[in-house]
């Protein structure tokens, strides 16, 4: 597992998920049905109960301001699937949110095992 931390000096979106001095880990592995995954998990505040369901939805954000928002996750889910995968939102051990996303594992001509 490694656990990473915000940079204090870097842009405030960086600090939306954890916090500033929040905790974030991550894992990769592969699994026994030969598929990779990566587990991104946070101690947060999570994403409620009446959202999970639409995290992944184009434009959906928790977030009240004016910017644009509502992409990256989008952004991500569509491409995972694209490559045959799944990502799927539960809480975190460590208290906020965790993603995990399983992609099948592939050679280097592209050819999924």
């Amino acid at each position: 597992m490694t656990a990473l931390e915000p940079d204090a000096e870097d842009d405030d979106d960086d600090h939306d998920a954890a916090g500033r001095g929040g905790r974030v880990a991550v894992t990769i592995a592969r699994d026994d049905e030969g598929m990779t995954v990566l587990e991104i998990s946070d101690d947060g505040p999570g994403v409620p109960i009446e959202h999970r369901g639409d995290v992944f939805r184009l434009g959906f954000s928790t977030k009240s301001d004016d910017r644009q928002r509502g992409y990256g996750l989008t952004l991500v889910a569509r491409v995972v699937e694209r490559r045959g995968g799944t990502i799927d939102l539960s809480p975190a051990a460590l208290g906020g949110a965790r993603f995990v996303v399983r992609l099948p594992v592939r050679d280097l001509a592209g050819a999924a095992r």
